[in-house]
């Protein structure tokens, strides 16, 4: 065979290495039957992730001048080949995609290891394979029956760090992973751990229990007395005390929960969207909407330490009780920040500046002496668990640059240390749906499309056609309405989000973040392929939540400046009229975003305050309430007498059916978890029945034995 790549090197993607010196393919370090032309067009789409590699290259590389066979169908039965050995699909590609007839493109992340070996542990880190990953405490069960993993997995999760934290001391290093639920439900919310017990939520959605569990192994049980919907976020003066929130939309609060008599109590008279404990028990720190307070631990004494610009979350106190951390959004999409500020209300400032440039960092924890801080972060296509050695001790005069303990394929979330450092707890997540539709004669939600994981999807207005967004890859597809001739319409770095038709069908409207670190633009797309082409250029304002006029002349989108000091993160809704590029603001829409103009051009549906919904009616020019409720998606009917939204992420999961005039409202009550790209996600069928994505993905806890040093 040809020599693709040099010697000596192996890829890791998901569970797969592909070594390059033996030509030898490994799936959780074992040996994959894979040989000849599938292999090596494994290696030029491993040279060329990200790219097309076309037919024509395929063809000269591997099949060149003076060959003589059926290329078409050598090529296809190889792809194929790869493809069941990858256990990969066609029509929900997670390593190969088809780009339509050019070529195939290699889509999932990669990483260059430099050995022909899977990485090692240290000679005194070392286990047996056996010993590596462990079942977890459920007796007679196999890690993999959940996720369908073993343990070369667990070794590509938990590999080491290859960057020191500082040239003295060795970086941490992640020994083992133990997956340590099985139940797929865990909630991404703060863990706690009192030492010999570990603390979560799980359920589905806002109908979560809290639940216990021995951190030595063991079945979980339920905490009786306590509200679903209270969220856990620290311990209070003692570990026999939770410290809680409640976010009703209506009236945010704070409460504290007993673990002896299964009971709560509010909290003073506070509103709180995240709180956190100080070391000593004496006072709590809270944040609402854009402020952070400090009040004694009675509620009493509550005064405001700093307003902030935009709503925070994860808030955490050092161990020292000198500090608070929080994560922040950002004006650009997709952005999250982790900052901090002195307890004294002194030295707000962003934590890793310039560590990324499009920063999506999640929320964190100290160890208890405060020599390491734990926090999530996104990065190329996944999100792991990063460390920081912290610069108030004396082996290093200042904090480290994050070092990285995981790797994917999961995405990580909650990173919690046990007591004494040994452990960190996670929640690990394998995201996946399947779309369905309701039947309202039944009442049942039935695979639509053969159940594929995808949503935003919308039907043309001949009912022929369908444009859709996969999940969780974000790449923009369009298809016959039965799925059959797809054609993929964006590429990665792309990410796409709700397509919307215009009235001839012949153009896409599709709300865009073209790179990283990009802000969200509207952009209009070819349904045969092309170049997706912006709509406004100007590289400090944002545009979001596009939609067609009836005339098909103009686009409603909404506007907000994220540059300036201080940028403005209320948005307003505008319209650009496509022929004579002159934009124009729809009076009154300060604030508002979504919008969505009837089929007759007479309203337009809009979201406001608390995600309500709103109506604008063009003759009077006047805005109304429609619904008093917080609601995502909103969908016109096609015969505009109605409004299609949902509640799928409050207390009481439902799809609603709003009549526009008279106000009529029907709930159809959804008893399962939703997913979608950014919330959970409906639609709408021509007919009228709801859409939506059912999360068919997994959430467990997992320990992570550690060596800090």
């Amino acid at each position: 065979m040809a020599q693709l790549l040099p010697p000596g090197r192996v890829i890791r993607f998901g569970l797969f290495e592909a070594d390059l010196e033996t030509c030898e393919l490994r799936k959780d370090g074992l040996p994959t039957r894979l040989q000849g032309r599938p292999f090596e067009i494994l290696l030029i789409l491993l040279q060329n992730p990200g790219r097309v590699v076309t037919r024509e290259e395929f063809h000269q590389r591997l099949w060149p001048v003076g060959t003589f066979v059926d290329f078409d169908h050598s090529l296809n039965v190889a792809i194929n080949k790869l493809r069941l050995a990858l256990g990969d699909s066609a029509d929900n590609p997670r390593f190969v995609a088809t780009m339509g007839r050019r070529g195939y493109r290699f889509i999932a992340p990669t990483q260059p290891l430099y050995q022909s070996q899977p990485v090692a542990a240290p000679a005194e880190a070392r286990t047996s394979d056996a010993d590596r990953v462990q079942s977890g405490p459920a007796p007679g069960r196999r890690l993999n029956q959940r996720f369908g993993m073993s343990a070369g997995l667990m070794l590509a999760l938990g590999a080491l760090a290859l960057v020191g934290l500082s040239r003295s001391s060795p970086p941490p290093q992640v020994k083992r992973i133990v997956q340590m639920t099985h139940s797929g439900t865990v909630f991404r919310d703060q863990l706690l751990t009192d030492g010999p017990r570990l603390y979560f939520r799980e359920g589905v959605e806002n109908n979560g229990t809290l639940q216990q569990m021995p951190i030595a192994g063991g079945a979980s049980a339920a905490v009786a007395g306590i509200r679903p919907e209270l969220i856990m976020e620290d311990f209070f003066l003692r570990t026999s005390e939770l410290l809680m929130v409640d976010r009703d939309e209506n009236h945010e609060s704070l409460w504290v929960a007993s673990l002896v008599s299964n009971s709560e109590r509010r909290l003073g008279g506070m509103g709180a969207y995240s709180a956190a404990s100080s070391p000593d028990g004496k006072r709590v720190a809270y944040t609402d909407a854009l402020n952070m307070y400090i009040a004694n631990s009675d509620g009493s004494d509550a005064h405001k330490l700093v307003t902030l610009p935009r709503k925070a979350d994860c808030l955490r106190w050092s161990p020292d009780g000198a500090r608070l951390r929080f994560v922040e959004d950002e004006p650009k999409p997709l952005q999250n920040v982790l900052w901090e500020i002195g307890s004294d209300g002194i030295g707000l400032r962003p934590l890793l500046p310039g560590w990324s440039e499009s920063p999506r960092e999640g929320c964190g924890n100290w160890t208890a002496d405060g020599r390491y801080f734990f926090f999530e972060s996104a990065h190329e296509g996944s999100r792991d668990i990063w460390a920081i050695r912290e610069k108030n001790h004396s082996f290093s005069a200042r904090s480290s640059q994050p070092v990285r303990l995981t790797f994917g394929p999961l995405n990580f979330f909650s990173p919690t240390p046990s007591r004494d450092g040994s452990q960190l707890f996670v929640v690990g997540e394998q995201r996946r749906g399947e779309l369905t539709r309701y039947d309202e004669r039944s009442k049942q939600f039935e695979p639509f499309l053969g159940g594929i994981s995808v949503n935003d999807l919308q039907f043309s207005h001949d009912g022929k056609w369908i444009a859709y967004v996969t999940y969780p890859d974000r790449a923009l597809w369009k298809s016959h309405a039965d799925g059959s001739q797809k054609v993929q319409l964006t590429t990665a770095p792309m990410r796409a989000f709700l397509p919307v038709w215009s009235p001839d069908d012949q153009r896409i409207l599709c709300q865009v973040v073209a790179k990283p670190n990009q802000p969200w633009k509207i952009y209009l797309i070819d349904p045969a392929g092309g170049t997706p082409e912006m709509l406004i250029s100007d590289p400090g304002s944002q545009e979001s939540g596009g939609n067609w006029l009836p005339d098909g002349n103009a686009v409603a989108y909404a506007y907000n400046r994220i540059s300036g000091s201080p940028p403005d993160s209320r948005p307003e809704i505008r319209v650009l009229n496509l022929t004579t590029n002159q934009v124009t603001t729809v009076p009154g829409s300060k604030g508002l975003y979504a919008p969505e103009w009837s089929p007759d051009g007479h309203y337009v549906a809009a979201l406001g305050e608390r995600d309500h919904l709103l109506l604008f009616d063009t003759a009077t020019q006047n805005w109304t309430t429609l619904l008093s409720l917080g609601v995502g998606y909103p969908s016109w009917s096609r015969d505009g007498q109605h409004i299609y939204c949902n509640t799928l992420w409050r207390k009481n999961p439902a799809l609603i059916r709003v009549a526009v005039k008279g106000g009529k409202t029907e709930f159809f009550p959804v008893n399962f978890a939703a997913a979608g790209t950014y919330g959970a996600w409906s639609g709408l069928t021509p007919d009228g029945s709801f859409l939506l994505l059912r999360d068919r993905g997994s959430r467990d806890i997992y320990s992570l034995d550690l060596n800090l040093r």
